[in-house]
């Protein structure tokens, strides 16, 4: 730890860095449970449309990745002191404001770059780690179930 008590990244293990990710990733992994039960309702509709199913992962990247740009750069003015707990009301104005203007954009664009790095680090992370995600599931489903293939 350093003078403020604040755990230095490289003192730690791996394996304590792991133990102190795992209940977050536990308690996500149960809460994506939530995606899947909205996926199954609108199962039918998926299937008669069966194109609306190609938008889902950018839809759920697009939710997420602003969700990770609204976090970064709000617990970046929280360390710095720009933002106190009782500016909460205001901030989660502005990230309302913000989030909706992002999306009427997003519904008339593709997609923008953004060349702010710190901005766009942590969604860079998230798409790869998505991408890459899919198809090792997808892999291993067509190894154990190879009448999928």
């Amino acid at each position: 730890m350093d003078a403020t008590g604040l755990i230095i990244y490289f003192s730690v293990s791996p394996f304590t860095l792991a133990r102190k990710r795992a209940l977050w990733l536990l308690i996500l992994g149960v809460a994506g449970t939530l995606t899947v039960s909205v996926l199954d309702r609108y199962e039918s509709t998926l299937e008669s449309v069966t194109a609306l199913a190609l938008f889902v992962p950018l839809l759920v990247g697009a939710g997420g990745n602003s969700g990770a740009q609204a976090a970064s750069v709000v617990i970046r003015a929280m360390a710095v002191g720009e933002v106190r707990f009782v500016d909460l009301p205001h901030v989660v104005g502005r990230e309302l404001l913000t989030g909706l203007m992002l999306g009427l954009m997003l519904a008339g664009v593709a997609f923008v770059p953004n060349i702010a790095p710190a901005v766009v680090s942590a969604p860079s992370v998230a798409t790869l780690v998505d991408a890459t995600g899919l198809i090792i599931y997808f892999s291993i489903a067509l190894l154990i179930l190879p009448q999928l293939d």
